[in-house]
């Protein structure tokens, strides 16, 4: 071997080129040792008149060696050939742990970078075997000196195993690391039907649904975006990246009119389309402009079944609802009219001749709530006792 080499077999082939001599044929001694001052001597040839020369099988260690020449007229050389080393090395080197792409991860290119830690081994330099398959298909099939390759353009989607063996600068092959599969994905997933709020949905709160989507890289994760421009010429509000399909709103819009739309993205880092435009109202403020009518505060009513009126007010959610509570005494809402469409309503039944107060709550479609002052009224159908 040449000098320094390292050899993976216990019995190497030791070759030298015979030197020029009149007096043929030349016989050769070849020394080997642990030292290069052959103070620890291993074996030696004998006198061989090959210019070759196989040791008996050797253990694992670094090795020293050089040639003595002889002439037929049996004059020896006074100096040997330089002395030579070489290493014999029956270790495969350990096995090399892949690193990224992490194991079953999904990539979104079709060129991914396969990295694996470097391993280390005492017969320098290392290269690596790297094998990409598909399936029973091996698509590439490589030796590197490096521990990180950039996969040349996969032309199919799919699932992807790969895997690394080391050799040593003796030869020996490591066996290869266990396989580690990734799935190549370069298809975005379809856009998500939004579910709710409703196109026209006036509401306090959001909490914002939609259907999931069918997808190979999962998780799928969905972002919400919110515009006051119908046309999302820019988008006020976005949720983020979430899991699942609703998300509650939490930033502090405006009251008023929004749209919204919602997008998925797949594990693999694909972004799909937008989904179709819906607006809901965002309304937080309670009825306007509700004030009680009939009768005034404090009126004296001979009819027993009064019609009780009010203002019908003003909203952004409508249609409005209302309701009517009447007390009487320590009874509080002796009467309840429940929620009604009208403005006005009458007492289901005779009241007896009492005082009265009343109120009306006033209800818009996003569930705001507003409560009119009391009034009240008395019932007098009695007559006067005789004077």
């Amino acid at each position: 071997p040449s000098d320094g080499e390292n050899e993976n077999t216990p019995t190497p082939l030791l070759q030298w080129l015979s030197p020029s001599e009149n007096s043929l044929p030349l016989a050769f001694f070849v020394q080997v040792a642990l030292d290069h001052l052959f103070t620890q001597p291993v074996e030696n040839s004998g006198w061989i008149q090959q210019n070759y020369w196989v040791p008996s099988p050797l253990q694992e260690n670094v090795y020293y060696w050089r040639v003595f020449a002889r002439d037929n007229a049996g004059n020896e050389g006074t100096l040997p050939s330089p002395t030579w080393s070489f290493r014999v090395d029956l270790t495969p080197p350990p096995v090399p742990v892949l690193l990224s792409p992490a194991a079953g991860e999904n990539l979104n290119t079709r060129t991914p970078l396969l990295r694996w830690e470097n391993v280390w081994d005492i017969s320098g330099p290392l290269s690596y075997n790297l094998r990409v398959e598909y399936g029973p298909v091996t698509v590439h099939d490589v030796t590197l000196s490096e521990n990180a390759w950039q996969v040349p353009p996969l032309s199919v989607d799919g699932i992807y195993s790969w895997r690394v063996r080391a050799r040593d600068g003796a030869g020996n092959w490591s066996s290869f690391s266990p396989s580690r599969t990734f799935q190549l994905d370069t298809a975005p997933p379809p856009a998500p039907s939004p579910l709710s709020p409703e196109n026209g949905e006036n509401l306090r709160e959001v909490e914002f649904r939609w259907t999931s989507v069918a997808e190979n890289s999962l998780p799928v994760r969905y972002r919400v975006k919110l515009s006051d421009d119908p046309s999302f010429s820019h988008e006020n509000a976005v949720s983020g990246w979430v899991e699942g399909e609703n998300w509650r709103m939490d930033l502090p819009l405006p009251d008023g009119v929004w749209y919204w739309r919602v997008q998925a993205r797949d594990n693999a880092g694909n972004e799909g389309e937008n989904s179709e435009i819906r607006w809901f109202r965002l309304d937080n403020l309670p009825p306007q402009g509700v004030d009680l009518l009939w009768p005034d505060n404090g009126a004296t009513l001979e009819n027993s079944q009064p019609t009780l009126s009010w203002a019908e007010g003003t909203d952004n959610s409508l249609p409005l609802s209302y309701r009517v509570l009447v007390s009487v005494g320590e009874v509080e809402n002796y009467l309840d009219s429940g929620w009604i469409s009208e403005n006005s309503w009458q007492v289901p039944f005779p009241l007896p001749d009492n005082d009265y107060q009343w109120r009306v709550r006033a209800r818009d479609n996003a569930s705001n709530v507003y409560e009119t002052p009391v009034r009240w009224f008395r019932v007098e159908n009695a007559p006067p006792p005789a004077p």
